[in-house]
């Protein structure tokens, strides 16, 4: 891309991960991989939604496990980009409720689904899990940006967990 973009480099290559990242851990399909584990019969070797979002994060943050900690650009992108759709997904925005009268009464917005429940849970599960490999990796920085990026991600996932804890999930 240096030779043929003057700037941009980043924010295209992340726009781009980002877009694979959204497909893996589109809404649908995780609805669709609780259902089928709670189906009947299911196959014993059937690909579980735990088992992706473990896959998916490790892929992510496989630089937590190295002796010395070094995350470049491009990977920290990606990183962030992880935690805001998680984030997105734990904590969605408040829906609008709905105007007396209209539909359910007034009563809002429809509760989550068994399918969404299960899938806000395996993801704050792991990042709960995140969390202690981002503790332990920050002593480990190779260098200031990445122990700046590591410390970064640490409290913007206290925020995802508690957002009430914060002023800006208040």
């Amino acid at each position: 891309l240096d030779r043929i973009e003057d700037v941009g480099a980043l924010g295209q290559i992340d726009a781009a991960q980002s877009r694979v990242l959204s497909t893996l851990l589109n809404d649908g399909r995780m609805s669709r991989m609780v259902e089928l584990a709670a189906a009947p019969g299911h196959p014993a070797d059937l690909y579980t939604l735990p088992e992706l979002v473990s896959d998916v994060q490790q892929g992510l943050w496989s630089e937590l496990r190295a002796p010395s900690v070094r995350i470049d650009a491009f990977r920290r992108a990606l990183q962030h980009s992880y935690l805001n759709m998680v984030a997105a997904k734990i904590n969605p925005p408040a829906a609008a409720a709905a105007p007396a009268g209209a539909g359910r009464g007034g009563a809002g917005a429809a509760p989550p689904s068994p399918a969404l429940r299960d899938t806000r849970a395996v993801l704050r599960m792991n990042l709960r899990s995140l969390d202690g490999d981002i503790t332990a990796a920050e002593r480990k920085a190779g260098d200031a940006q990445t122990r700046a990026h590591l410390t970064d991600a640490h409290h913007q996932i206290a925020d995802i967990l508690d957002p009430k804890g914060t002023a800006g999930g208040a």
